[in-house]
């Protein structure tokens, strides 16, 4: 499943630039950042309190026309939190592959390029343990993580002479993917740098 997204991902990235290359301008990317992590749940019994994070990857900003980009990046999320149930209490730890789209407005100030914008992004997650426990396949567990999941996110950059650039970002997911209900929702505040080239 993973190696599908991850394919897909590239491939319409691939595309999308090649269908476009005349016309528009292309930047490479990569992304490294540190989160701040926490978990919502449906059932009231359940709480958890924010964890640390990271996300790793790389990204392609198309330019269709002046004052606008298409960026989707690929990323690598680690999450954490400290969850506790009515009878156990432990740590959440997740790995995920997250591929998220942001339409961006961006503006000249001097010799810097400042963005802003919002879009989708899908989660196929590759690992999830609560108190040791996997979470993913195990059933006798207080909660589910869902293996796949759609969420929002919106994103603000500054990109410097050079290509270095200071993002910082939040994320949500509110649509789990799977056969069952999923109780769970993540969400992050991410900073972070990047470089273009």
């Amino acid at each position: 499943m993973v190696k599908k997204v991850i394919i897909s991902a590239l491939a319409v990235a691939a595309l999308t630039f090649g269908a476009n290359a005349q016309t528009r301008s292309a930047q490479f990317g990569l992304i490294a950042d540190i989160s701040v992590n926490n978990l919502r749940f449906g059932d009231q019994g359940i709480s958890s309190m924010p964890g640390a994070g990271f996300d790793i990857g790389a990204s392609l900003n198309l330019n269709p026309c002046k004052g606008l980009s298409i960026q989707p990046e690929l990323l690598l999320d680690y999450a954490t939190s400290q969850v506790t149930t009515t009878a156990t209490s432990g740590a959440f730890q997740s790995l995920s592959v997250q591929v998220p789209v942001y339409l961006l407005g961006e503006w000249k100030v001097g010799n810097s390029r400042m963005l802003l914008g919002a879009g989708p992004y899908g989660e196929v997650a590759i690992s999830g343990r609560y108190a040791g426990t996997n979470i993913l396949k195990d059933n006798d567990t207080p909660f589910r993580l869902a293996p796949c999941s759609l969420g929002a996110g919106v994103k603000f950059g500054v990109e410097f002479g050079g290509g270095f650039q200071l993002n910082l970002s939040t994320k949500y997911s509110f649509t789990p993917l799977n056969k069952y209900e999923s109780t769970i929702n993540k969400y992050d505040v991410a900073l972070g740098v990047g470089y273009s080239f």
